[in-house]
């Protein structure tokens, strides 16, 4: 063998060497995603409405068993840039118009680090509108004022739908709830900021970002910093936002109210970590393009209880999936695979002050979606008049184990006790984020993360699927 061939091979094994000790997740997660193009497909001619890209009513009956209706990348990082945590959300009084949001992080890391805003990155949120039902995607557009640097960057989106043609968008700022090498008296302090967007065709109108702040006037994170932590020695310094549709209660202009569920957390530092988490749950009520924030009654916030080493909480991350008033809220909980023993299990919240029990549903740290809605499965159904019918199922999107491995569910839509296959239908094997939501012709759509081991890198593909589809890889 040459001198030249034995250097190459000497060079590839060093480099090899190099790109396995870079992925590291604050100290904690190395399974951090890559770089594979998804398969795109479009499965829907002859099948739908020309104006609306609808399910036309006499090709229900035709609709695929076998494969999605449409499938196509909608985000993808590049060599500075990357894209995480998709949410979607269909908008437009005939909820044919999905819109794409994500987190997109400038010249970072990537999927490296799972936390996008850490008071020195650069970040925005930014959305595709998906016109004729997700069959022509625009440019992508930043969401209000981009950011010029770490001070005004937003990150991890909560998207309230408020009606067909007004989303409040609610992002973490600041630090959120990073860890980094400095104490939290050392960094930016956390915020979270909203945004009120109008929506016409396929165009948003987007008012500036505004500080949440309780009755409009005291500052959240000092509320959060008098409550301490399940280790009952430590208090919470940070707070931030889980990337998710988020909850609307309510109907008609005048009553919309928004379920905030903010994160509260203290991570300690990346020497001496810590990942201890809470929820503080604060509703807003919707006035034109303003919003009120308050308090979701009294003692509206849960602890979690902290694990046997007191350095970790048995959960993560929440998000908020039903309530109509302050004592019936209802909440997903990330479970914690760090400190001992191990969460496996995704929690679910009953009561704004009541810990979450488990479900079945293996879990690991990620931005799960959920869905409820009107589930016909293999059963042929009108498709013009779907969107006036009440939900009866639900489904739920995830990463299972310590590799992702994003998986669909079908459940039911009060407990999330899986009413299909026990295993679900595994999206991809690296994806650690998704959302889900449905189209008015009952077609249901998702927006995940998708990659392959390799570049630190995802992509975020739009997938619709047909109800009979569903009901054959899930049930």
């Amino acid at each position: 063998m040459s001198k030249k061939i034995i250097y190459l091979l000497s060079l590839l094994m060093a480099l090899s060497l190099v790109f396995a000790s870079c992925k590291k997740n604050s100290g904690l997660d190395p399974n951090n995603g890559g770089l594979e193009p998804p398969k795109e497909e479009d499965n829907t001619a002859g099948k739908i409405d020309a104006e609306t890209g609808l399910i036309l009513d006499t090709e229900i009956p035709n609709l695929p068993a076998d494969k999605p209706l449409k499938k196509v990348t909608i985000f993808k990082g590049d060599a500075n840039n990357y894209l995480r945590n998709p949410v979607v959300v269909v908008m437009g009084e005939k909820r044919d118009t999905p819109v794409v949001f994500a987190e997109k992080r400038y010249n970072g890391p990537g999927a490296i680090n799972d936390v996008g805003i850490d008071g020195k990155a650069t970040v925005d949120v930014v959305y595709k509108v998906g016109a004729q039902s997700g069959q022509n995607f625009g440019a992508e557009t930043i969401v209000s004022t981009g950011a010029t640097g770490p001070d005004t960057s937003h990150g991890a989106p909560v998207v309230f739908k408020v009606g067909d043609n007004q989303v409040v968008v609610v992002a973490s700022a600041g630090a959120g709830i990073a860890r980094t090498e400095e104490a939290a008296s050392a960094k930016t302090p956390s915020k979270i900021e909203y945004a009120v967007g109008n929506f016409n065709g396929t165009t948003f109108t987007w008012e500036t970002w505004t500080e949440v702040k309780i009755n409009n006037t005291t500052n959240l994170l000092e509320e959060v910093k008098k409550i301490k932590t399940g280790n009952n020695s430590d208090s919470f310094d940070q707070m931030g936002t889980q990337a998710a549709r988020g909850f609307v209660s309510g109907s008609g202009s005048s009553s919309y109210t928004l379920i905030l569920p903010v994160v509260m957390a203290q991570q300690g530092t990346t020497s001496s970590v810590k990942e201890l988490m809470g929820v503080y749950f604060v509703k807003g009520t919707v006035t034109g393009n303003t919003v009120k924030w308050e308090n979701l009654g009294t003692e509206a916030r849960v602890v979690f209880t902290a694990k046997t080493d007191s350095n970790f909480s048995t959960h993560k991350e929440s998000q908020v999936i039903a309530g109509t008033s302050d004592s019936d809220v209802k909440y997903v909980a990330v479970p914690s695979p760090w400190g001992s023993p191990v969460t496996d299990n995704y929690g679910l919240g009953t009561g704004k002050s009541t810990q979450p029990q488990a479900t079945t549903i293996k879990g690991h740290d990620g931005a799960p979606g959920y869905l409820a809605f009107k589930w016909f499965g293999a059963t042929d159904y009108t498709a013009s008049t779907y969107k006036n019918q009440s939900a009866d199922a639900g489904l739920f999107l995830g990463p299972k184990n310590n590799a992702a491995n994003i998986t669909l569910y079908l459940v039911n839509k009060d407990t999330l006790e899986k009413t299909g296959k026990a295993d679900g239908f595994e999206l991809n094997a690296i994806g650690k984020s998704g959302s889900i939501d449905v189209l008015g012709d009952g077609t249901v759509v998702t927006a995940a993360e998708e990659g392959n081991n390799g570049d630190r890198n995802y992509y975020t593909s739009f997938t619709r699927y047909s109800q009979k589809y569903l009901a054959s890889i899930l049930q």
